[in-house]
């Protein structure tokens, strides 16, 4: 999300996701632990803290994404993107009528 978004607030976080507070909150606090993360202060307003990746976050990230990648490559092998389109369209009727 940093990479792609620029700016990124725990708000950000929160609504795009559809998480509470508190949840956001910790994810973000143990990210920050693990030294994936850090939370800036912004000069505009003294309240908000900006999340950027750390260079350790950004490898995880490059490892992670590079592994997903190799994952989608291998279960997808033989199968066309038509195919594709089709199981997620069937996936996302199932899970409307689920939440119905």
């Amino acid at each position: 999300i940093i990479e792609e978004e620029g700016d990124v607030f725990q708000k950000d976080i929160e609504e795009m996701f559809s998480l509470r507070r508190s949840t956001v909150s910790g994810v973000l606090s143990a990210m920050e632990g693990s030294g994936l993360i850090v939370r800036e202060r912004v000069e505009y307003d003294a309240r908000l803290r900006k999340i950027c990746a750390t260079e350790k976050g950004r490898k995880v990230h490059s490892l992670i994404k590079s592994e997903l990648g190799a994952i989608e490559y291998q279960i997808t092998g033989g199968i066309s993107d038509e195919e594709i389109t089709a199981f997620l369209h069937t996936a996302e009727k199932i899970k409307r009528n689920l939440l119905q």
